[in-house]
């Protein structure tokens, strides 16, 4: 089967700003050297914006000042925020290489760090916003006037905006379109420019539930719409829609025909959830149905994996979550897992025997412990209670995990 290449741009879920939640699929095979070379705006995937150039930036210069050595902990900055942060290899399951592999030295000198990741950036074609927070979506609208470049005509001495690639498809919800749509591409909170006059590429596209999407050659999405908390209202509290989206990669057809990848009659999928909160604690319960969607891939062994939020570490039931989980909530989805993979395989207690989980979302504290490191141990603590037997890792961005 083909396999994912995960590289994180942003994995906290605040408060502290920057580094938030923002991921890069493209397929294994193929490095960004390839992409960049061959001009491939087809293979590249990013699920959730809350950063964007500037984490391909630090990315780049993290890397080459590091000269492709192992990273420190104190080279990722959410982890030197605390005293008490692991080493990076305690906060993994999974094999992580260098993002850029070994970037071509020469070709970022000579177009500068912005420019080579502008470039790479710019080869994005589709995104997935999971939900329409802040934090899910600020690099997409600070980035977006990237997206055109003012050129100065032959004909006129002032400058218009040309496309520096095809159309950027922004896909979500019908919900969170409708917000970016009216609060923030609004020529108020940000220019709209997904308006046809101001020579931007952004297109705006509502993605339907439990239906499979074609994103582009290499990638497919079925979604599911799930619940983040409540809106209050005067009269009726509103529902908060998130989304979880259930990736497919499979390598194209070559010109006979057949798949580029002799593996790939199974193609890969890749389980991703934006902010939700448990069934256990939701009042309109929505994962259910999920888990008893993707319980034969994970029979099958076709689910690599699942990316889902872990805000909190285990709190009292007095302080609220506001539409997120804490590794107590987690697990109690795993064990509705298991019980659907049991239904299938006829055994009376059915592990997910080395399914990897990806944890997103940590909210940073004020105090002098790393949150990652106590919802880790705690996970671990309830996995193996449960004997679940999952593989836990906590996301961080500058890492490329191979899924």
């Amino acid at each position: 089967m083909a396999s994912f290449d995960l590289t994180v741009l942003g994995s906290s879920g605040g408060p502290a700003d920057g580094k938030t939640c923002a991921f890069l699929l493209k397929p294994s095979g193929l490095t960004f050297d390839q992409i960049l070379d061959g001009q491939m705006n087809d293979c590249l995937l990013c699920v959730d914006a809350g950063t964007g150039i500037s984490g391909f930036c630090e990315i780049l210069l993290l890397h080459l000042r590091n000269r492709l050595s192992q990273l420190q902990k104190d080279d990722i900055d959410i982890l030197s925020y605390y005293k008490d942060s692991l080493e990076i290899s305690d906060y993994t399951s999974i094999e992580t290489v260098v993002p850029f592999g070994n970037p071509r030295e020469e070709a970022v000198a000579s177009m500068g760090v912005f420019e080579y990741a502008s470039k790479l950036f710019n080869l994005i074609s589709a995104y997935l916003i999971t939900h329409s927070h802040i934090d899910h979506v600020s690099g997409l609208l600070v980035n977006s006037p990237a997206f055109s470049q003012p050129v100065i005509t032959s004909n006129s001495p002032r400058p218009r905006r040309v496309s520096l690639t095809s159309s950027k498809k922004i896909y979500s919800i019908p919900s969170a379109i409708d917000n970016i749509q009216n609060h923030l591409y609004n020529d108020l909170v940000w220019p709209d420019l997904t308006a046809a006059h101001t020579g931007s590429s952004i297109s705006l596209m509502k993605l339907e539930p439990e239906q499979l999407v074609q994103l582009n050659c290499w990638f497919g999405v079925e979604t599911f719409v799930i619940s983040h908390g409540i809106i209050p209202h005067e009269h009726k509290d509103e529902m908060f829609e998130s989304s979880a989206y259930l990736i497919t990669l499979k390598p194209p057809k070559d010109d006979g025909g057949a798949s580029a990848d002799s593996e790939s009659s199974f193609p890969s999928k890749l389980l991703f959830f934006g902010d939700v909160e448990s069934d256990s604690t939701s009042i309109s319960p929505r994962n259910h149905r999920i888990w008893r969607e993707v319980a034969p891939l994970v029979v099958s062994g076709q689910l690599r994996a699942v990316v889902i939020e872990c805000s909190n570490y285990n709190l009292p039931k007095t302080v609220p979550l506001f539409g997120h989980m804490t590794p107590t909530h987690l697990i109690s989805e795993f064990v509705t897992l298991a019980k659907e993979c049991s239904l299938l395989s006829g055994a009376a207690y059915h592990p997910l025997d080395g399914l990897h989980v990806l944890i997103t979302h940590v909210k940073e504290t004020d105090s002098s412990c790393d949150p990652r490191k106590i919802i880790l141990q705690q996970l671990r603590e309830l996995n193996d209670s449960h004997d679940l037997r999952l593989n836990f890792t906590i996301a961080l961005p500058g890492l490329t995990y191979k899924i």
